[in-house]
C-alpha cells in the first residue's frame, strides 16, 4: 500500500480510546506541501524525496491524532520544528517527524544513498538511547495507527515502553575495540582503526527492532562518534581516576 493510501485509509478509520473517560477523534491532517516549501524541504535533505513521499507531502504535511495514549505524543509532522534535539555523532542528516511529549523523538535518518524515508530510529534523551524503530516510512506509519484499536499496542510502544530500557540497561549487541579491530569486517576494523580502545562499538547497518545503543553511557557529555554514513557508532568510555575505580563513582 503506497504512502497516500496509508494515510487515507486512516482517515476513514473509525479509532476507539484507550481510556473510557475520552473519546477518540481520528487523524486531522496537516497543511500540505506548497511547491517553494518542497522545493526548500528537499534542498535541506542529503538525497532526492522519493516519488511517493513527495506525493504524500503534496496532500498532507502530517497529522495530527486523536488517539495517541502511548507513545506518539501529537502525531507524525514531516518539517520538525526549532525544538528537536541535535544529536551529534550519530545522524548528521536526520528529519524528525514525531515526539512522544517527553523531549523524545522519531528520526528518518537519511544518507546520500537513500532512496526512500528510512530507516526510522528512536532518540530519546531519557533513557538516553538511541533505538531502530521501522525500515520504512511506511510501515512506521501502520504502527501508529494500530495504536488506535484495541489492543492500542505496536511496534512504536514497545520500542518506547520495553527496548529502549532494556538498551539503555544491557546495550547489546555491544562491539569491543578488539573485537572490530581483528574481526573480518572491513568497515568495523577501518573504524576501530581510527579510534583506540577507550571507545565500544555498534553496528546497525542491519538492525531488528528495537536493536540500538545508549549515546549516554556515561553521561550527557559522552563523546558519540559515527563511521561516515554508514550506521556503525562508537561510544568514548570515559577515563576513571583511581579513586572512582575503588568506589565504583
Amino acid at each position: 500500500m503506497k504512502l497516500i493510501e496509508i494515510v487515507k485509509h486512516a482517515q476513514n478509520t473509525k479509532f476507539v480510546a484507550k481510556s473510557k473517560t475520552k473519546n477518540a477523534t481520528g487523524i486531522k491532517l496537516l497543511e500540505p506541501f506548497t511547491t517553494e516549501a518542497l522545493v526548500q524541504f528537499e534542498s535541506s535533505l542529503p538525497c532526492a524525496i522519493p516519488a511517493e513521499v513527495r506525493e504524500l507531502l503534496q496532500y498532507c504535511g502530517g497529522f495530527d491524532i486523536g488517539f495517541g495514549e502511548d507513545a506518539i505524543a501529537d502525531g507524525v509532522f514531516f518539517l520538525a520544528g526549532g525544538d528537536a534535539p541535535d544529536y551529534e555523532g550519530i545522524s548528521q542528516h536526520s528529519v524528525t517527524i514525531a515526539r512522544d511529549g517527553d523531549g523524545n523523538y522519531w528520526m528518518i535518518d537519511l544518507t546520500a544513498q537513500s532512496t526512500e524515508f528510512g530507516p526510522i530510529f528512536f532518540a530519546s534523551h531519557d533513557p538516553p538511547v538511541f533505538v531502530f524503530q521501522s525500515e520504512t516510512l511506511s510501515h512506521f506509519l501502520k504502527e501508529i495507527f494500530k495504536l488506535g484499536n484495541d489492543p492500542w499496542t505496536s511496534e512504536i510502544s514497545e520500542v518506547h515502553n520495553k527496548y529502549s530500557m532494556e538498551v539503555w540497561s544491557k546495550n547489546p549487541g555491544i562491539l569491543t575495540y578488539d573485537q572490530c579491530l581483528v574481526g573480518s569486517d572491513p568497515d568495523l576494523h577501518a573504524f576501530a582503526k581510527s579510534l583506540n580502545e577507550s571507545h565500544l562499538f555498534f553496528d546497525l547497518r542491519n538492525p531488528s527492532l528495537g536493536a540500538g545503543f545508549s549515546w549516554g553511557m556515561d553521561g550527557a557529555d559522552t563523546v558519540c562518534k559515527r563511521f561516515g554514513d554508514k550506521r556503525i557508532f562508537a561510544v568514548q568510555k570515559k577515563e576513571r581516576s583511581w579513586f572512582q575505580r575503588l568506589f565504583g563513582s
